[in-house]
């Protein structure tokens, strides 16, 4: 019996804590957590400013979030960039977005950030940012490979991802260009994102994590 209520308090305390965890995807201030096997340095670490929604797209998922939370796209920057650094210039920018267009970025070192938060629609693929996981590495993987930490923390945070709702994104793991051709025929529309090499390893993860690929 002792051994019974120590099995019955155990799953009863993980439920509650899995119940706190779910709340902290909504909070635009938040310390840092886990994704299974991955760190995600919170936005309250890295000093985020405040979201600036007037005008712009910024609109929350109900709860349960993993209902919503469909696919996965991948990114580069392109150009490189401190989380702070991307978060000035997506919110300055021309077209001026609310806050980080992704809700991960992944630095050259491979540590992982909480860019938008996930409770958040992202701003990062064009027609396409509904029940869509938005994932930037930073650099340009045209010619050149991410770094093995890169490579690394993309593993781990798409393998917590999966943990965060299993059986989740039903549409899959997909590269922004391939996201891009799908939605939009004119070439003018099109894009090189994520680069060539980053779409190679985009698509053997996916394949790893039994993502479905396109």
């Amino acid at each position: 019996m002792r051994l019974l209520y120590f099995i019955c308090l155990f799953f009863s305390f993980n439920a509650s804590v899995l119940a706190q965890n779910t709340e902290r995807y909504w909070q635009t201030l938040g310390g840092d957590y886990t994704l299974g096997p991955a760190h995600i340095i919170g936005r309250a670490t890295w000093q985020a400013n405040p979201p600036i929604p007037s005008g712009r797209l910024w609109e929350a998922y109900p709860a349960p979030l993993c209902r919503y939370l469909e696919r996965i796209t991948i990114h580069h920057t392109h150009s490189l960039y401190t989380i702070q650094s991307l978060q000035q210039f997506h919110q300055t920018m021309a077209d001026a977005k609310a806050d980080i267009a992704y809700h991960y970025f992944i630095d050259t070192e491979g540590k992982i950030y909480e860019a938008r938060p996930l409770g958040f629609i992202g701003s990062h693929s064009e027609g396409d940012n509904t029940f869509n996981v938005g994932i930037v590495l930073n650099g340009d993987f045209q010619h050149k490979a991410p770094s093995l930490a890169q490579q690394n923390s993309l593993n781990q945070l798409l393998s917590g991802l999966k943990q965060l709702c299993p059986g989740g994104y039903p549409d899959g793991l997909w590269t922004h260009r391939d996201r891009k051709a799908l939605r939009f025929q004119s070439p003018d529309k099109q894009t090189e994102c994520p680069g060539d090499s980053l779409a190679t390893l985009t698509r053997r993860l996916g394949l790893h994590h039994a993502l479905k690929m396109r």
